[in-house]
């Protein structure tokens, strides 16, 4: 009994000593200051992503959704948002892949070019500025995914765009009802910032890109920080929970969910039922008044 109990205490105090160390670093200059954003090269990025997942190993996850993970590299080098939508789409059932989805179901427009002196581009919302499977690629809002969704013509799933939703409510809401989330953030959850800014053809609007954008597959969080299926990295990378508040605010706290769509047949069977239970109300309010 004393071993278990010097077990069971061993065991909590490395937890502990885990989240501590992991808090300790999020406050450390390494980070402090938004100074994650100035990673010198992607090598200094790699090694502060595996600091955070060798850390988030020791803590229990929480709710995480085992979703088949796709790597966007190399055939898609700014597809994320795509790559994303179809780890979501096959998790939901749905066959597709992402060179199906991106050559017959995404609408891509002109990526950002220069017109008498002035920059333009299609719509982000609207259109995927450039092709995903290009380097000139840039990137697209939840709103083109969900047409791109929608095309497919597959009614047993359906796509709804989520706007300003906050993070817990995320998880509460899908992460916990086994439902993974199209996630808009930055690359490897650096700080998010202005970068330029184009008019929207044909139209009087301008739009304000915001670096380094990126899509990820939100799957799972404990109390330090979420899980993604992140395409530009691996499966369940884990990022720090203050990273990711900062970045999924400063992109615009945007967000996308397939789910599953209620059969035809069980819409029937629900509306027999409720007409059989209308008919009872029916009759007993009917014998009600005889009496």
């Amino acid at each position: 009994m004393r071993k278990i109990t010097r077990l069971i205490a061993a065991v909590f105090v490395a937890v502990m000593s885990a989240e501590a160390s992991l808090s300790a670093y999020a406050q450390s200059d390494i980070i402090s200051d938004n100074k994650l954003a100035l990673c010198p090269s992607p090598i200094c990025c790699d090694k502060q992503t595996e600091f955070f997942e060798s850390l988030a190993l020791r803590l229990p996850k929480r709710n995480v959704i085992d979703v088949p993970f796709i790597s966007q590299k190399p055939n898609f080098p700014n597809g994320c948002e795509a790559v994303s939508a179809v780890m979501a789409l096959n998790f939901m059932g749905v066959d597709v892949t992402p060179q199906d989805f991106v050559k017959s179901h995404l609408d891509m427009g002109n990526h950002p070019y220069i017109r008498n002196g002035k920059w333009y581009a299609c719509d982000p919302r609207e259109q995927f500025p450039g092709d995903p499977r290009l380097a000139s690629g840039w990137g697209c809002y939840p709103e083109v995914i969900k047409k791109a969704v929608d095309s497919m013509g597959d009614t047993s799933v359906e796509a709804t765009v989520l706007k300003n939703v906050p993070l817990s409510t995320l998880c509460s809401e899908y992460i916990d009802n086994n439902i993974p989330v199209v996630f808009w953030g930055t690359i490897d959850m650096q700080k998010p910032h202005t970068w330029m800014t184009w008019t929207i053809e044909h139209t009087d609007r301008t739009h304000t890109w915001i670096n380094p954008f990126h899509c990820l597959l939100l799957v799972g969080y404990n109390r330090s920080g979420y899980y993604f299926n992140d395409p530009w990295r691996k499966k369940q990378t884990f990022y720090p929970r203050a990273a990711v508040e900062e970045a999924y605010v400063g992109i615009g706290m945007e967000a996308l969910v397939i789910t599953k769509r209620e059969s035809n047949e069980e819409t029937e069977n629900t509306s027999d039922i409720n007409m059989f239970i209308d008919d009872r109300t029916d009759e007993n309010t009917a014998s009600d008044t005889v009496q």
